[in-house]
């Protein structure tokens, strides 16, 4: 079975686009303060999306959880 399969998950959405270009529109679609961040794993996309859209983040995400391990 292919794991890319679109009809295998008929649930999921796919795309093309980066972490960062995805969290932007969720954040672009949400009220202030509404969302919160759920990191599983590395924060490289989060990071990414501070960078480059700080005020964007600070005005619509309400928490960020992170999991953490070793």
């Amino acid at each position: 079975m292919d794991t890319y399969d679109p009809e295998a998950y008929p649930a999921l959405q796919f795309t093309n686009k980066s972490g960062v270009e995805v969290a932007l529109d969720i954040l672009n679609a949400a009220a202030p303060r509404s969302l919160s961040y759920i990191a599983l794993g590395p924060l490289t996309t989060f990071a990414q999306l501070v960078r480059q859209h700080g005020d964007m983040v600070k005005g619509r995400i309400g928490q960020v959880v992170c999991m953490g391990g070793n």
